[in-house]
């Protein structure tokens, strides 16, 4: 998630720990069982009584969707039962890791671009097994979005949805500025000017993006990744990393940008207490799949633009990827039925009726023809925008290197100082350019 991880240890996750049980009514027993959904319900219907624990972070919504859906799976398979563990992004690879310690993981896990940690270190199941047996079916998706969390030939997870990283603006701010619509996708030049005009107008300040996605967009930008290819030092010229610094202290010296301690108090890093919400901000960033949440959570209409570019690009940055993905750990002594349930949430077009691709675009086929009919206005808003970005969009980077979680809190602890004038921007890029290298030299080895 592209939100300030500065202020992550500030922040206390949220845990919400359950048991989901089957409600056993006629009318769910008469509900129309999916192809894929009856194979399931044939193999584990009369069987012994599985518990499975589930792990994931995001928004509300998600949690009450994911939740709802996990209580079908259970109607069809009275035999299921889920012990749910929510959090806020801040606290989940923290939590994770300590459960990983202890050997403890849950049985099916949310996982995103640290993915690679886990995998290394033996955490995840190989799930070909499961796609070979029938038991995990991925006739209908794209193997580009398979490949996402394939390594060589193994598969250690299955997409949840693909999506992309964008802005979200409260055109109701603007027009109260005189301005009805904005470029798709704006230079940093355009987005400066439009954040005086908007603060001139109205006194609403805003941020400029989170520092991580906007070094990773500029390095795009230039043609180059934010890591090297064999993941031992960064991707960029150091030139890259000057601009950024630089771009990030003017920024933040302008009276139109919101001061440092603002998301502190009203984290990014949390939809429901994201600055656009209550108005203290007219913009903020995010990933797609996160607009149906930020909407329903700020009570009204918000637009997506494109993340923004400088005026010199050379490349386009924008790029459509995998989205997170549910993985098993190999500690589970249910792997199959944990198959089974990634399965049943890729595949099941009445559980995708409750998820409603608020991970992502749904990545199976069939799945996406399938719920078309029941798409609110609002997740096809989030379908128009991602063909939009489809159109222009580049390949996505390599995944992350095992150094990447040290590197971010590195980054995100410079940008810290340089937001209370501590260092100069180009003190701050040196800091960061020899800090990251040491740490991506060290964690390759």
């Amino acid at each position: 998630m592209f939100w300030k991880k500065a202020t992550a240890a500030l922040l206390a996750c949220t845990v919400l720990t359950g048991t989901l049980a089957a409600c056993g009514t006629s009318e769910s027993a008469s509900a129309p069982v999916s192809e894929s959904t009856a194979s399931q319900t044939s193999q584990s219907g009369d069987g012994e009584k599985i518990t499975l624990r589930m792990a994931w972070w995001g928004s509300q919504l998600r949690n009450d969707i994911t939740t709802q859906a996990l209580e079908l799976y259970t109607q069809q398979n009275p035999n299921v039962h889920f012990e749910v563990e929510f959090y806020e992004y801040s606290g989940y690879y923290e939590k994770m890791a300590t459960l990983a310690a202890a050997n403890n993981l849950p049985d099916i896990m949310q996982h995103s671009g640290y993915v690679d940690q886990y995998i290394d270190k033996g955490l995840l199941a190989p799930l070909n097994e499961y796609i070979d047996n029938g038991t995990l079916d991925v006739s209908n998706i794209s193997p580009s979005v398979l490949s996402t969390y394939t390594r060589g030939d193994t598969v250690y997870g299955i997409s949840v949805g693909s999506n992309t990283t964008c802005l979200l603006i409260d055109m109701a701010v603007l027009n109260q500025a005189g301005i009805t619509e904005v470029p798709g996708q704006m230079t940093y030049s355009e987005f400066f000017d439009l954040a005086q005009t908007v603060y001139d107008k109205t006194g609403v300040q805003c941020c400029i993006p989170e520092a991580w996605a906007t070094l990773t967009l500029m390095a795009r930008d230039k043609g180059y990744s934010l890591y090297s290819e064999d993941k031992k030092t960064l991707g960029m010229p150091d030139e890259i990393v000057h601009t950024f610094f630089n771009i990030y202290a003017d920024a933040h010296s302008q009276e139109w940008h919101l001061s440092p301690e603002v998301p502190l108090e009203k984290s990014r890093d949390n939809i429901e207490t994201n600055p656009i919400v209550d108005g203290t901000s007219w913009v903020t960033d995010l990933y797609s799949n996160q607009i149906i949440a930020m909407e329903e959570t700020a009570g009204r209409e918000l637009t997506p633009v494109i993340s923004l570019k400088p005026d010199d690009a050379t490349h386009q940055s924008a790029f459509l990827q995998a989205s997170q993905a549910f993985a098993i750990a190999e500690n589970s002594q249910h792997k199959e039925e944990a198959a089974m349930v990634i399965d049943f949430l890729t595949n099941s077009i009445e559980a995708n009726n409750i998820l409603k691709g608020e991970r992502g675009v749904p990545i199976s086929s069939t799945v996406l023809e399938g719920i078309k009919e029941n798409v609110e206005p609002g997740q096809q808003k989030v379908f128009d925008f991602i063909s939009q970005v489809s159109e222009i969009a580049t390949p996505c980077d390599q995944s992350a290197p095992t150094g990447a979680s040290e590197v971010e809190p590195l980054l995100n602890s410079i940008c810290e100082q340089l937001d209370y004038q501590q260092i100069t921007a180009d003190q701050a890029a040196e800091q960061f350019i020899q800090g990251a290298n040491e740490i991506l030299a060290r964690t390759s080895e």
